[in-house]
């Protein structure tokens, strides 16, 4: 997800005569506010995919006695777990 940081630091590391110790990341405002929105995009494109949040509220990935919250802070039964699965 961080690509653009790698490809920053790799034309830095390109220029003739630029050591490594004085590569630097550019932590501007205006880059890091444009960078978080990439970020939380790519985020989202690649965990909102039902499979994957199946997975996350399947009984075996829980441990003995171990239930997902709901949003409002509420422990989740193995029962209604299912029914988040199904839904």
């Amino acid at each position: 997800m961080m690509h653009d940081v790698v490809q920053e630091v790799l034309q830095q590391l390109k220029t003739p005569g630029k050591r490594v110790e004085d590569v630097t990341i550019d932590t501007t405002l205006g880059v890091l506010r444009d960078r978080t929105v990439k970020w939380m995009w790519k985020a989202f494109a690649n965990l909102n995919k039902p499979e994957i949040v199946k997975k996350v509220y399947h009984p075996s990935s829980l441990q003995q006695n171990q239930f997902p919250q709901h949003r409002h802070g509420q422990c989740v039964s193995p029962a209604s777990s299912i029914c988040l699965m199904t839904a």
